[in-house]
């Protein structure tokens, strides 16, 4: 699932990925795949296996039942990475 403009977005995925490139608001859930926004998004979301990649401002909260969260900012450009494993 690609999309490109301003949206609302529930999507669930069994083997696939939801990926996109706009301001969202996004519940995904998915077995086996990864969610990767790109954009200034709110995110909630459940991962079992998978990654979760956010590269912008956000606000995200997360669950993984099987795994660690790692969080990455970088201090000069405003980038996060969040990963579910």
């Amino acid at each position: 699932m690609s999309i490109k403009s301003d949206v609302e977005v529930v999507g669930r995925a069994s083997n696939g990925s939801i990926s996109i490139k706009s301001d969202v608001e996004v519940v995904g859930r998915a077995s086996n795949g990864s969610i990767s926004i790109k954009s200034d998004v709110e995110v909630v979301s459940r991962a079992s296996n998978r990654s979760i990649s956010i590269k912008s401002d956000v606000e995200v909260m997360g669950r993984a039942s099987n795994g660690r969260m790692s969080i990455k900012q970088a201090k000069l450009a405003n980038i996060q990475e969040f990963y579910l494993i």
